[in-house]
């Protein structure tokens, strides 16, 4: 599982920054239930043995963190091998 982290408030302010209308569920309120509910699922996944990669977006760019999860996958295949 890739599991892309990102601060709500760090989500909602690259929301408003993308010049486009607002989403009805894109408060900070709804991101806040939903990284923790996304929390849950990766807990409980990694608790049956599926490998977790977790990225915190937060203070990257896009390329950063396409950087970062060719890397870890990259290492994740190899160790499947």
């Amino acid at each position: 599982i890739c599991f892309l982290d990102t601060d709500p408030r760090i989500a909602v302010e690259r929301i408003q920054k993308r010049g486009k209308p607002i989403e009805a569920h894109e408060t900070y309120k709804n991101l806040a239930g939903l990284r923790r509910e996304f929390y849950k699922v990766v807990e409980a996944a990694a608790q049956t043995g599926f490998p977790i990669i977790k990225v915190n977006t937060d203070c990257k760019s896009p390329e950063q963190v396409a950087s970062e999860m060719t890397l870890a996958l990259s290492g994740s295949c190899r160790e499947r091998v």
